[in-house]
């Protein structure tokens, strides 16, 4: 059992690391509480790779990718999905795309 959890989850849980802790990643940052958004779609994306279990200090684990449509298209056509015709949905779609990437990316739009 981690740090994390041990004084809320006792012995309801198997030992585990602290980036393996499931309970620490279903807790929400300052910006979810105060926006009300779910942590998946969190725009502080330090806090979503902390929660994650994502090291973001490493320079490889970021994936950027430029905010116009045809560019997020051209990198979900790339990684050999199908867009879709709203750019909210082709975000999600990338952000789906970069947490199933081993290893795993902390997606950026610029």
């Amino acid at each position: 059992m981690c740090s994390v959890c041990k004084h809320s989850c006792k012995n309801l849980t198997i030992p585990h690391t602290p980036l393996d802790c499931q309970w620490r990643r279903t807790l929400y940052c300052y910006i979810c509480c105060s926006y009300g958004h779910s942590p998946p779609i969190c725009p502080d994306q330090e806090a979503i790779a902390l929660r994650s279990g994502k090291l973001p200090t490493q320079p490889n684990l970021y994936w950027r990718v430029k905010q116009d449509p045809e560019s997020m298209k051209e990198e979900i056509i790339k990684n050999g999905l199908k867009p879709s015709s709203k750019q909210d949905m082709n975000k999600q779609i990338l952000r789906d795309l970069s947490n199933t990437q081993i290893p795993l990316r902390i997606l950026l739009f610029y």
